[in-house]
């Protein structure tokens, strides 16, 4: 993901979106998924967001009220998620963060490095040992994507998803 200086009240995540924002943004999917509907083209959301969002659109494709309180419910015990190994995000500066959560803290910037020195750059990895071990040099407990496990099991699922046992 880009975050575009032109887009400045942009929110980073869509755990900042307030309810209208939601609801819009669950109507747009309806929208493209009703306009890809018999085509070979199919619209298919990260399973996390679409964890997060499919209530919601189910409620809204039968007309009723969406619960959106659901959608912003952190759930207790939940930990991390992939997107420290998977999706660095680069700000207009160039600076790299490792995820949503990473706040002003990068791992380095474009300017300075490729984004392969920067993603395997001393900065990035200690971030994403911390939250092997548990201890999350970022806000994980602000993430929408952050699933619904300990981070015992957060660190099993990512071994299995490395391709361990």
């Amino acid at each position: 993901m880009v975050i575009r200086k032109d887009y400045a009240d942009q929110p980073e995540t869509v755990a900042q979106l307030d309810d209208a924002e939601i609801v819009t943004l669950a109507r747009s999917i309806i929208e493209a998924q009703d306009a890809l509907e018999g085509s070979t083209t199919e619209l298919i959301l990260q399973p996390l967001l679409e964890g997060r969002f499919a209530k919601i659109i189910s409620e809204l494709r039968a007309q009723s009220k969406p619960d959106t309180d659901r959608f912003h419910a952190k759930r207790a015990g939940s930990s991390a998620c992939r997107m420290p190994w998977t999706d660095p995000m680069v700000r207009p500066d160039g600076s790299v963060i490792p995820c949503c959560g990473a706040g002003t803290e990068t791992i380095g910037s474009l300017k300075f490095a490729s984004m392969a020195e920067v993603i395997d750059g001393p900065r990035a990895r200690a971030v994403r040992q911390s939250i092997l071990d548990g201890k999350p040099l970022v806000n994980c407990s602000t993430c929408c994507l952050a699933q619904d496990i300990t981070f015992a099991e957060f660190r099993t699922d990512f071994e299995k998803w490395l391709g361990g046992t």
